[in-house]
């Protein structure tokens, strides 16, 4: 017999290994890998662009070996110098719209404090480590 996910639900992930290539500060390419453990996909490679816009909204374009392409818009408000909002929003051609927004509070200069909503998942909150 299975053991029992916990929760109910089993454990799925999405990880992006890349390398990118810079070009400017605004402008870089990337490739790489899409590891996942999704019932309805698959492993794929990725190739994409990130751009950035004016007043400093992050855009992502990339498509996959399998053809479906993931727009993603990303913008941060820094409050106080320890303080930020944040939103971003994806279409993906696969699983469609989707959003998120939240809050993180810098303890360090490597170390932060976060809280999110994701429209899929819900609420959720953990510490950030930047290297």
């Amino acid at each position: 017999t299975s053991k029992p996910y916990p929760h109910g639900h089993p454990v799925e992930y999405e990880v992006d290994l890349t390398y990118a290539r810079y070009f400017n500060p605004n402008f870089s390419a990337f490739g790489g890998l899409r590891l996942t453990n999704y019932d309805t996909s698959e492993n794929r490679g990725i190739l994409g662009l990130n751009y950035r816009l004016p007043y400093l909204i992050q855009s992502e374009a990339l498509v996959d070996t399998e053809g479906d392409i993931r727009l993603r818009l990303a913008k941060t408000f820094q409050i106080t110098s320890r303080f930020s909002v944040f939103a971003e929003g994806e279409y993906d051609t696969n699983t469609r719209w989707e959003w998120s927004s939240g809050a993180r509070y810098f303890l360090s200069k490597r170390w932060s404090l976060i809280s999110q909503y994701h429209s899929d998942h819900g609420p959720g909150a953990g510490v950030a480590f930047r290297f």
